[in-house]
């Protein structure tokens, strides 16, 4: 186990599991994931780094918060295949872990929505209590991204992302941006 991981552990007040039942992998969204098999998930402060149960090959088999309980944990991930000013993530309810808009074209500053519907909305105004994220790109900045592993956003319709032009989150502009767009998602 590297050294500054065990120090972690121990100024947190975690009792780590034996050094050959714990494997150090990249998390998503920039937060470190522990690997744990063979072992009880590691007591850790609430979001410092996300801690999984793995079987002896390192597949995910549940995963939780610092300082939660563990629960059934598969991230599925959809992205665009060329710039869009909308991406249908799940046309079902789900949960929203992240979402990214990036290499956005056009002159315009907007906003990337989380949309909690089956199909994308058509232009215009957003049903406000349908909005339940977004993020700001400037027209300089051309891109932005939201995150919330290791918690999610519960959406009871489905999830859409769209990027949109508009002066405020809640009206969906089309034709101006554009944008490749990736989520990750339960």
């Amino acid at each position: 186990m590297k050294l500054w991981l065990l120090g972690l552990l121990l100024l947190l007040g975690a009792a780590p599991a034996p050094a050959s039942a714990q494997q150090w992998l990249p998390g998503g969204q920039g937060i470190p994931i522990v690997c744990v098999y063979n072992a009880s998930p590691p007591t850790v402060a609430t979001g410092l780094f996300v801690y999984a149960q793995c079987n002896n090959a390192g597949t995910l088999l549940t995963s939780g918060g610092g300082g939660g309980g563990s629960s059934a944990f598969t991230v599925s991930h959809a992205s665009s295949s060329a710039l869009a000013s909308a991406l249908s993530v799940k046309t079902t309810a789900g949960d929203l872990l992240g979402f990214n808009c990036t290499s956005i074209t056009g002159a315009a500053a907007g906003f990337c929505v989380a949309y909690n519907s089956a199909t994308t909305p058509s232009a215009g105004a957003l049903t406000g209590a349908n909005v339940l994220d977004f993020c700001y790109f400037d027209t300089t900045s051309r891109g932005c991204s939201l995150g919330r592993a290791p918690s999610q956003v519960a959406y009871s319709a489905g999830i859409q992302i769209l990027v949109t032009s508009a002066a405020s989150p809640y009206t969906y502009t089309t034709g101006t941006d554009t944008a490749a767009i990736s989520a990750d998602f339960q």
